[in-house]
């Protein structure tokens, strides 16, 4: 097969595992199936311990020197080209800690496209409220209000600053 597919892939320095996105769809099925409304909460706080593990002393301190709201911009970039879905932010109040950001052909939400009565971006609103209060040392809550597994044309995720 060559040499190609014997090395291991990085992301920012990293190795990586890479899943097709139909593998990750049948896990999250699997496991929503399984543990119900405990699989939600699972990964919703995976979301967060990732973001909080993400966010090492050095890191903060580089990213504190950066516009908070750059900071959300650089998220979805990277969050873009690791293949979550495509990210378009749509409001941003700096004022009030506000925002609003939609997604498409999200990696938690498409393998549901259509099947649920319930949002299902678990993941990355635990992610998004675990980087938004660090960001800004506030209590953050994170909502999707519409959802592609719901029939929605796109997720939409709202936060807000308590």
């Amino acid at each position: 097969l060559g040499d190609v597919y014997k090395r291991q892939p990085t992301v920012l320095g990293e190795g990586c595992v890479i899943f097709r996105r139909s593998t990750w769809g049948n896990f999250l099925k699997r496991l929503y199936e399984k543990f119900s409304s405990a699989a939600y909460i699972v990964m919703y706080q995976a979301g967060m311990g990732v973001a909080a593990s993400h966010l090492s002393a050095e890191e903060l301190e580089e990213l504190y020197s950066i516009d908070p709201w750059m900071r959300i911009r650089i998220f979805i970039d990277f969050s873009q080209a690791l293949g979550w879905g495509r990210y378009e932010l749509i409001e941003i109040d700096g004022e009030n800690l506000f925002m609003r950001m939609r997604m498409y052909d999200h990696f938690e939400c498409e393998p549901f496209r259509r099947e649920s009565s319930e949002p299902k971006a678990y993941f990355v609103r635990g992610y998004l409220q675990a980087t938004l209060e660090k960001m800004f040392d506030k209590e953050f809550v994170v909502d999707e209000v519409r959802c592609i597994a719901m029939g929605d044309p796109y997720c939409e995720i709202v936060a807000k600053a308590r």
